[in-house]
């Protein structure tokens, strides 16, 4: 016969809260990028070549390029219907490399690259706050902005994954994003910006594309991708049920919380880089990113960051509890991991950051203020410290009636984990263009040789030493 004791005391559920899973996958949705409608309309490559597209392979692709275009255009303008992001991706997937064989027959045939009708593109960011049409009529931009798009729909794909719970798939979603930003940093960009032999030139068309179109940020964002797939990957531990491996849980929330680290850093280190270069052109370089980007896109990161480096001293407490049984040391550990949830009394104290946003009216008179991006992570913050509080307070218990173990006062080296330390497990997933052959252009018989590229590169150059006159001409006015 078995006697149970219902008079013995509960003891509390010290497992791990959903919402700590909630908090860690918490990402920024990006919007794609989108065409400009009414350009997309009047662009046809069938047009455009009409005179040296003659050929019937050639006619064939330059028509279904265009109808490739038109269809990612449609995919990409909603209109109050949403698209699925996968279907976007198959969208941009058929049209590169139409688009890919057209720019490699201008490289191979420059002197039969003629147009009857110009090509504009026109663009907008899925970073930047606010939509603006970037144009421009180099095809390689056409080719970089449809690759940018292909990356942000990917992470699109990571997102639906990650509100469906599938944390697994998700962090394969976000380092196919990463590989393929990576892949426009250090293969497709390059080939763009080196046709100018002008430093200054470059930073004047630079600021004249959209964000994800420029290698200094395509590198920080493939970083910042490859964090979020991390943070894909803790979740993926949480969920399994058992206990999980809290050491390597509190690596692996560390290197979150450093590639974050480093992200702001790479883009503040560029532009401050940049500030110290040109005079006339310090004050935009300086707010590149804070200007042209949501503000509450930094907001999160900065909360990321500090909620990763809280949940990497937790995970490191109860490793230091179950595992080491250093029941003092684990005490210490928790008292710091709390440290990082509260609200930060200076923007450079620890802490994350108000859930209000103080700096929504202009004037300081004003009581009004809105909520800030994290405001929706409220309750699942508030749970996340009560759970570390209760099992604080279980430990406290603990080592005062059964351990006594002696607490630190001052947290000891050996009570964090270096700096430097975190595991960054996630790779890029390697991308790569598919091959294809350049197409046949007829001059027509009589006419003279012209090459497109030659002229699209004097008129951007052009263009960038206008505008270089006219910052020299406010200069000295």
């Amino acid at each position: 016969m078995t006697i149970t004791n219902w008079d013995a005391p509960i003891e509390p559920d010290l497992a791990h809260p959903d919402s700590i899973i909630r908090l860690t996958s918490t990402v920024l949705r990006f919007r794609c990028p989108e065409m400009s409608p009414k350009s997309a309309q009047s662009l046809s490559f069938t047009k455009s070549f009409y005179t040296v597209g003659s050929n019937p392979d050639t006619y064939k692709v330059l028509r279904k390029a265009t109808k490739a275009r038109q269809f990612l255009q449609s995919s990409l303008t909603t209109n109050n219907t949403t698209v699925p992001h996968k279907t976007i991706v198959g969208a941009a997937k058929e049209y590169l490399p139409l688009i890919h064989q057209i720019l490699l027959t201008c490289k191979v045939q420059p002197e039969c690259a003629r147009l009857d009708e110009q090509l504009f593109f026109e663009w907008t960011s899925g970073i930047e706050e606010n939509k603006r049409f970037f144009q421009s009529q180099a095809i390689m931009y056409e080719m970089v902005m449809t690759i940018a798009t292909e990356a942000l729909a990917t992470a699109g794909v990571g997102c639906d994954e990650c509100t469906s719970g599938n944390f697994a798939a998700a962090s394969r979603e976000f380092r196919k994003t990463a590989g393929i930003l990576s892949f426009l940093a250090i293969h497709q960009l390059p080939q763009w910006i080196s046709g100018s032999n002008s430093n200054h030139s470059n930073n004047i068309l630079k600021n004249k594309l959209p964000i994800e179109a420029t290698i200094s940020n395509c590198e920080a964002f493939s970083l910042l991708f490859l964090a979020i797939a991390q943070q894909m990957a803790v979740a993926t531990v949480l969920i399994k049920p058992g206990t999980p491996n809290y050491s390597l849980l509190s690596k692996l929330s560390l290197g979150i919380a450093e590639q974050i680290d480093a992200f702001l850093h790479t883009t503040n280190t560029h532009q401050q880089q940049q500030q110290q270069q040109q005079h006339h052109t310090s004050k935009e370089e300086f707010l590149y990113l804070k200007k042209r980007v949501d503000e509450s896109f930094f907001t999160l990161l900065q909360f990321q960051s500090t909620l990763q480096k809280s949940l990497s001293a937790y995970f490191y407490a109860r490793h230091t509890w179950d595992t080491q049984k250093q029941y003092g040391l684990a005490i210490a550990i928790l008292n710091d991991a709390l440290t990082y949830l509260n609200v930060q009394s200076t923007p450079t104290s620890r802490g994350i950051p108000s859930l209000l946003d103080n700096t929504s009216s202009s004037s300081p008179f004003s009581s009004k203020q809105k909520s800030s991006p994290l405001a929706n992570l409220s309750k699942d913050i508030t749970n996340a410290k009560h759970h570390m509080m209760l099992v604080l307070r279980t430990w406290e218990k603990d080592n005062s009636r059964v351990y006594f173990d002696k607490v630190p006062l001052t947290l000891p080296i050996e009570g964090r984990l270096p700096d430097g330390s975190g595991l960054r497990m996630m790779k890029i997933q390697p991308y790569q263009l598919m091959d294809v052959d350049p197409l046949l252009l007829i001059l027509p018989e009589g006419a003279e040789p012209n090459t497109m590229e030659q002229e699209l590169e004097d008129e951007e150059l052009a263009r960038a030493l206008q505008d270089q006159l006219n910052c020299d001409n406010q200069a000295e006015d």
